[in-house]
């Protein structure tokens, strides 16, 4: 079980829920911002500001990141990557599908500018 509230009045017993939120807490968090391990998070914004972006570069980048976590590595990770290129601001669309041996799934979309 996993307590997530600074109250501690909702906990997350399943474990494609705990999966969810550390795609949630790896995505969201930037490689410097964890004082102790660098490794830790996802810096996006360094992939649009290159001159020639890969998705498929992206794509593993997000998944070597995902993959060896304590509740992502129980299930099956797919990872999807989509670069929009804008006029005055590009977009990464990701798509995150994680699934289990019962056949249960979660998929998850995030856009980084």
């Amino acid at each position: 079980m996993l307590d997530l509230a600074l109250d501690s009045r909702v906990f997350l017993d399943s474990p494609l829920d705990c999966a969810i939120q550390e795609v949630d807490m790896i995505l969201n968090t930037e490689c410097t911002e964890l004082l102790g391990d660098t490794q830790y998070g996802v810096s996006l914004d360094s992939f649009l500001w290159t001159l020639t972006p890969q998705e498929k570069e992206l794509e593993k980048y997000i998944k070597d990141k995902l993959q060896n976590s304590l509740f992502i590595k129980q299930f099956k990770l797919i990872v999807k990557c989509k670069y929009l290129r804008g006029n005055y601001r590009s977009i990464y669309h990701v798509n995150i599908l994680l699934m289990d041996n019962n056949g249960n799934k979660v998929k998850r979309e995030y856009q980084f500018q």
